[in-house]
């Protein structure tokens, strides 16, 4: 067993069911629902959050994210 390496670090499996399972349980957050379970079906965005610091990993994170980025730069699509 290689000891550098991290097992409880979260694969991009994880993320991906981490988005499904926040759409799953938020449905009164319908905008907030319909990203994560957008997330949960790419790769690409789901991956993002295995870049952030054990236990931060988390959708809420990519979802603080994205409401600086609209506070910030309104005029986004």
């Amino acid at each position: 067993m290689n000891p550098t390496v991290d097992r409880t670090a979260p694969t991009l499996a994880d993320a991906r069911a981490s988005f499904a399972n926040f759409a799953a349980e938020y449905t009164a957050l319908p905008l907030y629902r319909a990203i994560c379970a957008g997330a949960a079906g790419d790769d690409d965005v789901a991956g993002l959050i295995l870049s952030a610091p054990s236990g931060q990993a988390r959708p809420v994170l990519l979802l603080a994210a994205l409401h600086d980025l609209v506070l910030k730069q309104p005029e986004l699509p």
